[in-house]
């Protein structure tokens, strides 16, 4: 049942309910952003890296063949951070070590990451760090020898 006055419309205290409720909801869907804390940062950082730091994949899950994903986060803690998935049906991934088959080329400069993680059994990701101290946009990660392919280039942009 609706409150309704003498003239057939509603109330106007049911009026005046609804619009404070609406104005209530209103000011907190615009205060949610307000304390986000760390990840507010986290987004802000991620809007401000280069649209270019796009996923790329190469191999497959295939017999014999790796599937291995990166991609770019940008700068973190100061140093240069990229995501790395490595997965396979067939192939025992803690035989490969990333700090000695990868290498970051940019700027006619070829440097190995301070940190990855350590490949394990068939499924391993985690995060690679090089020591960069800035934001790059045009780069390669090239990684050595994962079957099936000898040498995998990913290139940005």
């Amino acid at each position: 049942m609706t409150e309704k006055n003498k003239t057939g419309g509603f109330s106007h205290n049911r009026i005046l309910s609804f619009l404070f409720i609406a104005l209530a909801l209103a000011v907190a869907g615009c205060n949610a952003n307000v304390n986000l804390g760390d990840n507010a940062n986290e987004l802000e950082n991620k809007a401000n890296t280069p649209a270019a730091y796009q996923t790329k994949l190469t191999g497959s899950l295939q017999n014999g063949d790796v599937a291995i994903e990166l991609t770019p986060i940008g700068m973190k803690n100061g140093r240069f951070e990229v995501q790395i998935t490595a997965n396979t049906h067939s192939v025992d991934l803690s035989q490969f070590d990333l700090m000695e088959i990868t290498t970051l080329a940019y700027e006619n400069k070829d440097i190995k990451p301070l940190s990855s993680p350590k490949l394990n059994g068939h499924h391993s990701s985690g995060t690679m760090a090089f020591d960069i101290k800035k934001e790059i946009s045009s780069f390669r990660i090239i990684i050595n020898d994962i079957p099936n392919m000898e040498k995998r280039v990913f290139e940005w942009p």
